[in-house]
Order: C-alpha cells, then sequence, then structure tokens
C-alpha cells in the first residue's frame, strides 16, 4: 500500500519524489538552502550517495545539491512511500 507520509529528508528512499515542509529555523542552512532555490513547498528527489553513505545528492529545481545526513535530518519533507519493505 502507498500512503504520504512524513520524513526527514535523510530518511527519503532513493528516486521518490518528496516536496519540502520544513526548513531549519534561523539558521544558516536555511539560507544556504533558499540561496539554490531550496524552499517550502519544492519537490526534491535524493539521486545519489557517496561511496561512505554521507553526504547524499539530491536534485531540486534543476539543482544537484550534496547535503550532509546530519543536515538533512534536520528538513521535513512529504513523500508517497510503500509501506512494504
Amino acid at each position: 500500500m502507498i500512503r504520504k507520509k512524513m520524513l526527514r529528508l535523510s530518511e527519503l528512499p532513493f528516486d521518490i519524489p518528496a516536496v519540502i515542509i520544513k526548513l531549519p529555523e534561523d539558521d544558516n542552512l536555511r539560507f544556504a538552502l533558499l540561496r539554490f532555490g531550496i524552499s517550502e513547498q519544492t519537490t526534491i528527489r535524493r539521486i545519489l550517495s557517496s561511496p561512505f553513505g554521507d553526504p547524499n545528492t539530491y536534485f531540486c529545481r534543476d539543482t544537484l545539491i550534496s547535503i550532509r545526513n546530519s543536515d538533512a535530518g534536520r528538513i521535513s519533507v512529504m513523500a508517497e512511500v510503500s509501506d512494504e519493505a
């Protein structure tokens, strides 16, 4: 069964589009993401992982951006994910 689920960006499976719900408040990370055009209500997709799994590369608004897992864990997204393992 596929359903909408709120996740941290760091938990997003590969190649599943998600909508950014919330960025960190009053933080340098927020301003850095906004400079790249990454804001609330935009679609983002995880497409690559580094050899050791951190950072991951995401595709958003025709831009590729690598985000550390510790930072991606502070970004909330909504995605349609399967309940199957």
